[in-house]
């Protein structure tokens, strides 16, 4: 049977991953969603099926990611929602961030800083999962 302290760790550890590639999964959602919309602008009339089967994505999935990506939310809102599925069941934002600071450079300066905590939770996590490995490795050797 397991030591409680390896399982604590181990949960940790999973826990961690889990929020790390949580976050990935739903940034590579909205920057498919966003390249969807442009590809579907340029692709002749009855050639989108077709192509999105070179793309390897159902059209029911191609069109979730790029409702998602018209929605103008960042990855924390999606995760914070529950999810892609239950951000778009949600309801949209009533003013977006343009509308209330009335400027596209503060605009610009915020999506910055969001990519800037986006990459240090990132760090954090895998800094977190090397901790946890070490201490599991540790408490190992002492045994």
């Amino acid at each position: 049977m397991p030591d409680l302290e390896d399982l604590l760790m181990d949960t940790m550890d999973a826990v961690s991953r889990f929020r790390v590639g949580q976050r990935e999964a739903v940034a590579a959602a909205l920057d498919a969603g966003n390249l969807l919309v442009q590809a579907k602008e340029i692709i002749p009339h009855g050639g989108w099926s077709e192509w999105l089967g070179r793309v390897g994505v159902k059209p029911r999935t191609a069109s979730a990611w790029m409702r998602l990506s018209a929605m103008d939310v960042t990855v924390e809102e999606v995760i914070e929602n529950g999810g892609i599925n239950a951000t778009l069941r949600g309801k949209p934002k009533s003013a977006t961030v343009a509308d209330l600071t009335g400027g596209s450079d503060l605009e610009r300066e915020l999506a910055e800083v969001e990519a800037r905590i986006a990459d240090s939770k990132r760090a954090y996590y895998a800094e977190l999962t090397h901790r946890q490995r070490l201490l599991r490795d540790i408490s190992r050797l002492a045994e």
